[in-house]
């Protein structure tokens, strides 16, 4: 399986053809598939070769898990760690599970 080209793409495009390789797949996140949110903040919407993408699941306030997909930019000795994309579910077998597709897919 070859896996998804980021640099130089609209955010937008990677966060859908991640929806689309898990459901061809046949795994789907219970309550959403992943929701771009990077346009609610400063983040470019193009991903260039500065920046590095993670996936991880975190454990909700409330009931349920997500699924974070994040960009770590390093400049100047820091490191920017911004959400890009998340995906809610409600068990922590499937959180760990789509997190581990999203690496394969990205190539993490």
């Amino acid at each position: 399986m070859s896996t998804i080209q980021i640099e130089n793409r609209p955010i937008d495009d990677i966060i859908s053809e991640i929806n689309t390789r898990m459901k061809t797949d046949g795994i789907e996140a219970e309550e959403s598939d992943f929701t771009n949110l990077a346009r609610y903040d400063r983040q470019p919407q193009v991903l260039d070769s500065y920046r590095w993408l993670v996936c991880y699941p975190v454990r909700g306030s409330n009931e349920g898990y997500y699924v974070h997909i994040a960009t770590i930019s390093h400049s100047g000795g820091t490191s920017t760690h911004r959400l890009l994309a998340c995906a809610k579910m409600y068990s922590t077998e499937n959180a760990w599970a789509i997190a581990r597709a999203v690496a394969r897919y990205l190539d993490l």
